[in-house]
């Protein structure tokens, strides 16, 4: 058993936190099952383990232990984001649910601000997120959060052919063959190759704020 070393949150609740590990990921399947949300464990893998070390996570407990006892869970995964040309440990703020018969008693809140101190702790510089409706206004009024709402989002239509795409009435414009035009050769690969890190590098992307996405983070966005 390797969810040890929980500390006192308050008079009621204890928390465990760490890197995201097998028996944590139970626990997160359990919390979204009672939601109705089930969620299979190679997706909680790839989610929770593969990225950077493994997302941060944080459950809150009662006297009854980690599992027995779960109460909330806050989870953030593990980013870098460039500005400029600094590199900045980052975590985009992820899953975060409260069990309902914990619910209104601001537990979630407390957890949440003894999340940022242990991930500053751990090194980390930026929270990021996009938070849905009903916890937005815990997160700017009781854990700090700055938002930026309206994002710059352009928009396209993609049309039907993706949908059509999708139901495999129809094959993709590109496909497992080399397509040549006069703005060079487009093919299909099973891999993110290495060198996509130098092109990274190269474009007017690098200048900007955002995540870094190189190969390390390409190879593990896309292999889903």
């Amino acid at each position: 058993m390797s969810l040890t070393g929980s500390v006192r949150l308050d008079d009621s609740f204890w928390v465990w936190f760490g890197r995201a590990n097998q028996e944590s990921l139970e626990i997160v399947r359990n919390f979204f099952a009672e939601e109705g949300e089930m969620r299979s464990l190679d997706l909680l893998k790839w989610q929770y383990l593969e990225r950077l070390g493994g997302s941060y996570v944080s459950i809150a407990h009662t006297s009854d232990g980690v599992e027995d006892g779960a109460a909330s869970l806050y989870a953030a995964l593990p980013s870098l984001v460039q500005s400029g040309e600094y590199l900045v440990p980052s975590v985009q703020s992820f899953d975060s649910i409260t069990s309902k018969r914990f619910r209104g008693k601001g537990l979630f809140s407390r957890l949440g601000n003894f999340t940022y101190r242990r991930l500053h702790d751990e090194g980390v510089r930026l929270v990021y997120g996009i938070p849905n409706e009903n916890i937005n206004n815990t997160r700017t009024t009781q854990l700090g959060w700055q938002s930026l709402d309206p994002l710059p989002f352009m928009v396209r239509p993609i049309g039907v052919r993706y949908l059509r795409v999708r139901a495999q009435i129809r094959r993709p414009s590109v496909v497992a063959r080399s397509v040549s035009n006069e703005l060079g050769r487009i093919r299909k690969i099973e891999t993110c190759p290495p060198d996509v890190t130098g092109l990274l590098i190269r474009s007017e992307l690098a200048g900007r704020i955002g995540v870094r996405r190189d190969h390390q983070y390409l190879s593990w966005r896309l292999a889903r």
